[in-house]
């Protein structure tokens, strides 16, 4: 019997939420509930999309925080059609690969297989996770 996929699942590693504007986003994170903010950046991803991030410290996980900056990429498609709010769940994995295979092989679809600030990353279309967009990231080990 093959291990269930939760063996593999290191930890929740952050929560992406969709902004309409960063700097009201921070008043209420940072600034109302006094959580610690990273400063914002912009990333500009495959595909051509545009956004600001902040990563908010929760202590065992994080909440991401996005801003799109286009309407008619991906994100800035999100924000239209759904507007603000959820976006996806992001789990730390063991192994890319190793996770990516033992889902086809249960009959998940991926979606996506890229490389992010953090690591090596891929999502599950949201049909496959009763409706939430879910990321499995697998981070650099330690450099010796």
């Amino acid at each position: 019997m093959p291990r269930p996929l939760s063996a593999v699942i290191k930890k929740l590693d952050h929560v992406a939420i969709v902004v309409r504007d960063m700097q009201e986003a921070l008043g209420f994170y940072r600034d109302l509930l006094g959580l610690r903010c990273s400063e914002v950046k912009e990333l500009h991803g495959q595909g051509g999309f545009r956004t600001l991030l902040v990563f908010v410290d929760l202590g065992n996980a994080e909440l991401e925080l996005v801003q799109p900056l286009q309407e008619g990429d991906t994100m800035g498609r999100f924000l239209q059609e759904r507007g603000e709010g959820l976006h996806h769940v992001c789990f730390e994995i063991d192994s890319l690969p190793g996770t990516a295979a033992e889902l086809q092989s249960k009959g998940v679809k991926l979606r996506y297989n890229g490389q992010h600030r953090s690591g090596k990353l891929d999502f599950l279309y949201p049909q496959e996770c009763k409706g939430v967009l879910v990321e499995v990231l697998e981070k650099p080990g330690p450099v010796h």
